[in-house]
């Protein structure tokens, strides 16, 4: 062994605060993975790139920060946690594997390894294509393969050994060298396999990009070995560096800096320790970015969204002139196809997210009101709101459900009833706006517990 070579309608129940803060980044691979006991004090805002969830046996939520962090799912156990995490690591080798001929994966120590015993068992055993895969490490303590610190002796000894992994497509440090040359030694042997396009090189940082990247968090928000405080959080050159006084033992450690974590494709954090709860906690609400975790930011999760392509409404004298200016604005973005036109023949937005009120209304739509009967225009208007301000202008029922996509948001015991409703648990007649919402395509619901309460 020597220096990086081989060896041998769906529903979902959600923790959920105020809905606005979704809108604030959009995520796009970035995620976390927790048992229920890491989030015992923490609320969570719910989100997800395609808004597909379903309620699941092991009681999973997924989520989104209020900082956009990532997705984060919450299990009731680890059990249910390793299950998750086998699927979600099969399906992206998986997809990876039919797009080229290799697929890198990057492991960290700790805990994270034993959650990943479901992928040596049925189905993924079989079906996951191990000769595309490429291990190697986001740290490693600079002790001997043998050592019962070694990160890749425990990846061997729980996972690496059960799978039929080609010797030649592990790479792991080498452990006859000091710190800064094990570190230097580890860089070479990435910049050699980013050269032969083994590894992606990312094209925006011109650091390495590997497809997985699979790290747990200790209780003071360290991930590999780049800890609370610590100069190399600042390294931005270097891929690999070393540290010879981590404050966790063994003191001596080789580890990717923050560039090459960010630059991967995807990144799971797998906690299952309540010890770590207010990490986690702090990691995913708190704005002061003060953990090493909360630096963690892969390529392309913030999309900016140009004024441009933002449209408000223009105020005129009344909202019967504002409701028909913003309906000419929409057929002209039909027209230069920006908005495609539904086989209706009315537009087809790919996304929609709203919520709804107490009284079942959405939008500007409320019951016992004439403007949820329109069929003919795609824009009305409203002067005697019940819920003010009385004067509104709203999309049409026959605009909203020509929508691809609708995600319902409700986050409030207010509207359990209307919940419930919507959702065939209770009937009433006539029935509420909320329960005439269709989706061409998927149609979801994110409930807290007390919006759901009344789902029995």
């Amino acid at each position: 062994m020597a220096s990086c070579r081989a060896l041998s309608a769906h529903v979902r129940l959600l923790a959920i605060s105020s809905f606005p803060r979704l809108l604030r980044r959009v995520p796009l691979n970035s995620r976390f993975l927790a048992v229920e006991h890491a989030f015992n004090s923490l609320r969570l805002n719910p989100n997800s790139r395609k808004f597909r969830c379903t309620r699941t046996k092991s009681s999973m939520a997924e989520t989104m920060t209020p900082k956009s962090r990532g997705k984060v799912n919450v299990f009731d156990s680890e059990e249910d946690l390793s299950a998750s995490l086998a699927k979600f690591t099969a399906d992206l080798s998986n997809r990876i594997s039919q797009e080229r001929d290799s697929f890198t994966v990057v492991l960290s120590g700790g805990s994270l390894v034993k959650s990943l015993r479901k992928l040596v068992e049925q189905p993924y055993i079989d079906s996951v294509d191990w000769s595309k895969w490429r291990v190697f490490w986001v740290d490693e303590r600079v002790v001997p393969k043998d050592h019962p610190e070694s990160n890749y002796l425990l990846a061997f000894t729980d996972f690496l050994s059960k799978i039929p992994i080609l010797a030649g497509n592990v790479y792991t440090i080498n452990d006859a060298l000091s710190a800064e040359g094990a570190a230097d030694d580890y860089e070479t042997c990435l910049k050699h396999l980013v050269k032969s396009k083994v590894i992606d090189r990312s094209e925006s940082s011109g650091f390495p990009k590997f497809d997985l990247m699979l790290m747990g968090m200790g209780p003071d928000g360290h991930i590999a070995s780049l800890f609370p405080g610590h100069p190399l959080l600042k390294e931005n050159e270097k891929w690999v560096s070393f540290i010879k006084d981590s404050p966790k033992p063994p003191p001596e450690r080789i580890s990717f800096t923050l560039p090459v974590i960010n630059s991967s494709a995807n990144i799971a954090f797998v906690v299952t320790d309540a010890g770590k709860a207010t990490a986690v906690q702090r990691a995913l609400t708190d704005s002061a970015n003060s953990l090493p975790v909360q630096l963690v930011a892969p390529e392309g999760e913030l999309v900016p969204i140009p004024r441009s392509r933002i449209f408000p409404i223009t105020y005129k004298k009344s909202p019967a002139e504002v409701a028909v200016d913003y309906e000419v604005r929409l057929k002209t973005l039909v027209g230069d196809k920006i908005i495609p036109l539904s086989a209706t023949g009315f537009p087809k937005f790919d996304f929609i997210i709203l919520g709804i009120g107490p009284d079942g209304h959405i939008a500007s739509l409320f019951p016992k009101r004439p403007q949820r009967y329109e069929k003919k225009r795609w824009i009305t208007f409203i002067t005697n709101s019940p819920k003010p301000p009385p004067p509104r202008i709203t999309f049409t029922f026959p605009v909203i459900n020509s929508a691809s996509d609708i995600a319902m948001v409700v986050t409030d015991k207010e509207e359990a009833n209307a919940v419930a409703v919507a959702l065939g648990y209770a009937v009433v007649s006539p029935t509420l706006p909320c329960a005439e919402v269709k989706a061409k395509n998927e149609l979801t619901w994110f409930l807290d517990k007390e919006a759901a309460s009344k789902l029995h």
